[in-house]
């Protein structure tokens, strides 16, 4: 027998560098998120890559935004 999914708590978007702070202001803006948690930088320390990481709540349901910050590399969310 096939198991299917019951409920999805979150949905995490990849957003294009630079577009994150749009992408949350349409969140909360129009849709009526609230802003729980920004992390604008995940390893401050890491000379090579990191992430944005924007966390958005609707009650049961939330929506992660993430934005890659490329340095020495690419980051794997570029």
């Amino acid at each position: 027998m096939m198991s299917h999914l019951k409920k999805i708590d979150h949905v995490s978007y990849a957003v294009e560098a630079g577009s994150i702070e749009k992408w949350a202001w349409f969140h909360i803006e129009v849709e009526g998120g609230t802003l729980i948690k920004r992390i604008d930088d995940a390893r401050p320390g890491d000379p090579n890559s990191s992430m944005k990481i924007w966390c958005i709540d609707y009650g049961n349901f939330g929506i992660a935004l993430i934005e890659g910050i490329d340095r020495a590399e690419k980051s794997q969310v570029t």
